[in-house]
Parts: structure tokens; sequence; C-alpha cells
């Protein structure tokens, strides 16, 4: 396990290269050795440093939901990031692009306004479209997360529980992308559909 004192150092490399916008080399090319359970640490120790700059927690992100893209990054299972609530665009806002490190989207951290119980639809079948420009340029069918995004949603749980945490009440929980994600460039706008639950659309700005 990497020391408190690296994964404090480690953090504060991370953070730095987000505020002054720059790219950096994979952690794991310095430290070949860094495992998940160190990533997570990192990542924790990140969030505090946000959180002290006044940013605060409202969801987990499910990430790797598909068997492929874990075999490509090699790993045995789904892993979670924290959403804060300056990550959040709102329906209809705009994407600022130099804010980010080769921005890309994909469905997609903007909260839509139609709200459906769980019950009325079948989560396992919810055809989702991005358009770029007007242009298709994801489509996938809401299965390809987990085989159903609720499966998502409990291996959130139980990562969470390995860690001795649980999932607050009230958070936003995004399941995982079920399309590639799209490298945004200014003056781009983005509209994703999904079946039952309506659109949300952005613009991307300098």
């Amino acid at each position: 396990m990497t020391s408190t004192a690296d994964v404090m150092t480690l953090a504060q490399t991370l953070d730095a290269a987000r505020r002054e916008r720059r790219e950096i080399p994979p952690l794991t090319h310095a430290h070949p050795n860094l495992s998940v359970p160190d990533g997570y640490a990192v990542q924790a120790e990140g969030i505090r440093l946000r959180e002290a700059q006044g940013e605060r927690r409202v969801g987990l992100k499910m990430g790797f939901t598909s068997e492929a893209k874990r075999q490509q990054m090699n790993l045995g299972s789904p892993i979670f990031g924290v959403l804060t609530d300056r990550m959040l665009v709102p329906a209809g806002g705009v994407v600022h692009v130099n804010a980010g490190i080769h921005p890309r989207i994909e469905p997609l951290f903007v909260p839509g306004t139609t709200e459906r119980g769980v019950r009325d639809l079948d989560l396992t079948k919810l055809q989702m479209r991005m358009e770029v420009n007007g242009r298709v340029e994801g489509e996938a069918r809401s299965d390809a997360i987990s085989g159903d995004p609720v499966v998502s949603l409990i291996q959130l749980c139980a990562l969470l529980a390995e860690r001795g945490e649980v999932l607050p009440a009230g958070s936003l929980v995004l399941s995982g992308a079920a399309t590639a994600a799209y490298l945004m460039k200014p003056g781009d706008h983005v509209k994703l559909t999904v079946d039952g639950l309506g659109t949300v659309e952005v613009t991307a700005r300098e």
C-alpha cells in the first residue's frame, strides 16, 4: 500500500495539474506498483483538496461498466469516481472546454428536468442517442451499462462497502457510459435523447 505521504503527494500532483490545465503522464508510469486501492486513496485525498477549495460532493460516477472496457484496461471490476457540484452543467448550459484537459462528453452529467419512477420504465431498454451539431455521434441501449443500470448501482454499493462506506441519501449516481466519449470543441452543440426521459442539451464554448 502506498504510504500516507505518497498519497498526499500524488493527490497534490493531480490537483495542481487540474487547476493549471496541463497534461501529466499517468501516475503508474512513475509508480508501476500503484494498486486500485492506492488509486482510491489518492482520489479520496484529491476530493478533500477540492472540498478545501469550496467544492461540495453531490454524487458518484461508475466507470468501466462494460466487460470489454475492463479487459482493455486490465481491470477485474468496475470502478467509481466522486462528483462535485462544480462538475455539474445545467440543461441548456455551457461547457467551457478551455477549463478542462481534453474535454470529452458522454451521456452525461447534465441533469434533466423529467422525473420518472423506476417502475414506470424498463431500465434495460432505454434507447440513448447523442447528437453533436445535428449528427448522431453515439447511440446505444441502456443494457450496455452492466446489462442493467440497476446492476451498476448494486456494484457501486458493493465497492463502497469494501471501503466501509455507504451511498449517501440523495446522491446523484451516474451508472456508467453506454456510448463512446466525444472530444468537444468550441461551438459544438450536444443533444442527448433518452426514450421515456426526454432530452438535455449543452453548448461548448472556449
